[in-house]
């Protein structure tokens, strides 16, 4: 999955089918989901002060 994504990243599509087409050929072929989203701009989370 990792190397797919990472060789993948910039064309969501052509991951999208290839991770499907894994999950397909690992027999999961009736009931397969997925998404994919592409994080355009960070962004930092602060914590509540305790």
């Amino acid at each position: 999955l990792h190397m797919t994504l990472m060789t993948l990243k910039a064309n969501l599509d052509l991951a999208a089918e290839q991770l499907i087409a894994a999950a397909n050929d690992a027999g999961g072929s009736d009931n397969v989901s997925l998404i994919l989203v592409r994080v355009l701009k960070s962004f930092a989370h602060d914590a509540p002060d305790a």
